[in-house]
């Protein structure tokens, strides 16, 4: 089954990571963590020029910090227990993403892809074994 739905980076970051909901640490996000992360990936998408160090440098910055408080639209001890939050699900350090959740878009791309495979939950057989 493919299904297609029509995006931009903005939404992209946000409907990937509503996907991504099945699943450790995603699955522990309410929908303000979700805004707050799919807005540090899109800042990092648009300052995918730099390098990750750089790019980090920014949107960590105390200024960097303001304008996604600021997007936001919440206040400052809110965003901060929102930042606390995402580097406890181990999401973020103080001065960056985690590399492995630095998720990609391609603007030049007519199609982002995102594969989920489904397999045989290993227990299911353990369990018709034993009868």
């Amino acid at each position: 089954m493919i299904l297609t739905i029509p995006t931009d980076a903005r939404g992209y970051f946000r409907n990937l990571l509503r996907l991504l909901q099945l699943f450790k640490p995603f699955n522990e996000m309410p929908d303000s963590e979700i805004k707050l992360f799919s807005l540090i990936l899109l800042y990092y998408h648009r300052k995918k020029m730099l390098s990750l160090e750089d790019a980090s440098g920014y949107i960590f910055s105390k200024a960097g910090r303001f304008k996604l408080m600021n997007d936001l639209g919440v206040s400052r001890p809110r965003f901060d227990n929102m930042m606390l939050s995402l580097r406890k699900k181990g999401l973020i350090t103080y001065d960056g993403i985690v590399p492995k959740y630095l998720f990609k878009y391609n603007e030049g791309a007519s199609v982002n892809e995102v594969v989920f495979k489904f397999v045989k939950d290993e227990r299911e057989k353990k369990q018709q074994a034993r009868g």
